[in-house]
């Protein structure tokens, strides 16, 4: 796309003010203040536009305007340059592209406007991203003019500027005289996922107010171990393209910005928030630009990570703020999945980033993709799912086997029991837990094997305490001759006389149309050890539950060690029945 011819008038000079934070790196004279700079200076940006080479390109501060979040001003700019004739300005991807005036670093390009020229952006001072004070804003943000004044791009005046979290998401203002400010971020890319998990993922991560593409790779380019590149570290400097992860391996979720500034082996980049999350663990890689084209509202880069090159431990309205050389701690989560229909199998291995929010979601999507690819397919089937997540100092390590169906989805709902307990891991109430390893091995296939329960009976009606009855349960497979289940039942040795029930269920406790993720967390465990005790001797949906239920003895007799007896079947058991015996005193017979 060319560079529209858009002449902009002198904008009636701006009141350059000294913001109240101050500027820290003041008396440093490699960087130049907020205080210094007047309308009309000129500069370059630094950036890579193809490969790694890194190019620069004009820019004339025309004011300021007062920031978002803890950022007190950004800088008004104008860009220009045969760097970008072709694509017309700006390009998503340019996050965090040194601006210099002279050889001073002023700050980074941070955002671009989507209603107007795209030549056209705006500046996060250095001062603040070195600072990245600690304080979130993701919501709409309208800010003045520094001098009340209005501003004229292309004849247009603009009295100020809508700020808003992530690409726009909540510029819904329809005033014409307000310029609407987007970051000047790559969107989330993603790679690996199919159609469905990425639009799961789309919606999960859209409530951090970022947008997600499929990744411009045919496959995540990021090695397995993870370990910093020193030959990608080395040829890093400001201009060169960073970029971010969540999900790394077979799988990728990735974002890509410009590196701002790098000194004794810290860096920060991007010059806004990417997920607005403040201290995080996340991994930081360096990347590569195929290209960088013109868009529908504003230009891009097409870009993919390459080599991990550190952590990026501050996400704030500033920027990102990280170190390289040094490796978050990640939550590999390896999947094995067969499909005993088609033969298919597949193993992904992917590591997660560690976040109590974000990381029970992201490794069950690398279990549904697992499950999505071996089965080729949406739809009814069962799954026998082995779940094995192991935590530090095996203070909580998990081994469970369940089986699941679902009329219309399957791999929806196997991820059940692995969401639950990274969970319950990383929100419970009592102990911070870390899980270190999550492995998932999968056998699905079309079949139903579920199973109701039609009928329960005791071979005995009347009974006396510390005696053993046999419970027959009577099941129904589907399109399956009836079958029946004899579990023996000891009556408690302190069962009080009268009329004892009992509750006969699947270990399905849940329906296939309502699941609420929170009801996993709510317990009334005293602490850490019986809510884990709980989550260790939880039914699994292949198991009959025979509950006491003495309403009608005396409760107290009853131990709750006592009232619950599992018996595994090979079916997914729905359903319930409730029978009754009688218990006689032994001293009256």
């Amino acid at each position: 796309m060319k560079t529209r011819s858009t002449a902009i008038p002198m904008i009636v000079v701006f009141m350059l003010a000294l913001i109240a934070a101050g500027f820290t790196a003041k008396a440093d004279t490699r960087f130049i203040g907020i205080d210094e700079i007047r309308p009309g200076m000129r500069g370059k940006a630094l950036t890579v536009l193809e490969g790694t080479k890194i190019e620069s390109f004009g820019v004339e501060i025309l004011g300021l305007t007062t920031g978002t979040g803890r950022v007190g001003s950004l800088i008004l700019i104008r860009t220009y340059g045969t760097a970008l004739r072709e694509f017309g300005g700006i390009a998503s991807g340019m996050s965090g592209s040194p601006v210099f005036i002279g050889n001073r670093l002023l700050g980074a390009i941070s955002y671009t406007f989507s209603n107007a020229n795209p030549s056209y952006g705006l500046v996060t001072p250095i001062a603040d991203m070195l600072a990245l004070w600690d304080y979130k804003d993701t919501e709409d943000y309208m800010a003045e003019f520094v001098d009340g004044q209005p501003v004229n791009i292309a004849g247009q005046n603009y009295r100020g500027i809508l700020f808003a979290g992530g690409h726009g998401q909540g510029v819904h203002n329809n005033r014409s005289d307000l310029l609407k400010a987007i970051p000047v971020t790559a969107p989330i890319y993603l790679g690996g996922f199919g159609q469905r998990t990425g639009a799961a993922l789309q919606s999960f991560l859209g409530k951090y107010g970022v947008s997600v593409a499929k990744s411009a790779a045919s496959s995540p380019l990021t090695p397995a171990p993870l370990s910093p590149s020193g030959e990608t570290i080395a040829s890093l400097e400001p201009g060169s393209p960073l970029g971010l992860q969540l999900i790394t391996g077979d799988l990728s979720v990735s974002s890509i910005g410009t590196l701002t500034w790098v000194e004794n082996g810290r860096f920060v980049a991007f010059g806004h928030p990417v997920l607005s999350k403040g201290k995080v663990a996340l991994l930081a890689t360096g990347a590569s630009v195929y290209r960088t084209i013109s868009g529908a509202s504003v230009p891009s880069k097409l870009a993919d990570i390459t080599n991990p090159v550190g952590i990026i431990t501050q996400d704030r309205s500033a920027g990102l703020a990280g170190r390289f050389g040094k490796m978050p701690v990640m939550l590999p989560v390896v999947v094995q999945v067969t499909d005993q229909d088609t033969g298919n199998e597949v193993v992904l291995k992917t590591s997660v980033v560690r976040d109590a929010d974000m990381t029970p979601t992201l490794a069950s999507m690398a279990v549904i993709e697992g499950l999505d690819r071996a089965l080729d397919r949406v739809g009814a089937g069962s799954a026998k799912i082995d779940l094995e997540v192991l935590t530090a100092g095996s203070r909580a390590d998990l081994r469970r086997q369940n089986l699941f169906y679902h009329r219309t989805d399957v791999a929806s709902i196997a991820i059940m029991d692995l969401l639950g307990y990274l969970n319950f891991l990383f929100r419970n109430n009592f102990e911070d837990v870390r899980p270190l390893a999550v492995n998932v091995s999968a056998v699905v296939c079309k079949d139903n094997f579920s199973a109701v329960i039609t009928d329960a009976r005791t071979a005995q009606d009347i009974v006396q305490p510390g005696e053993t009855v046999d419970l027959v349960v009577q099941l129904r497979p589907y399109r399956s001759a009836l079958a029946e289940v004899t579990i023996p039942v000891k009556i408690p040795d302190n069962a009080a006389p009268g009329r004892l029930d009992f509750f006969i269920s699947g270990g399905t406790l849940w329906t296939e149309d309502a699941f609420e993720e929170e009801d996993i967390l709510n317990n009334s465990a005293a602490d850490f050890a019986e809510a884990y005790r709980e989550w260790t001797e939880k039914p699994a949906n292949m198991h009959i539950i025979v509950r006491y239920a003495p309403d009608t003895a005396d409760s107290e007799a009853i131990d709750d060690s006592d009232i619950i007896l599992l018996t595994e079947t090979d079916w997914f058991v729905q359903g319930s029945r409730m029978i009754s015996i009688e218990i006689v005193d032994p001293a009256n017979e």
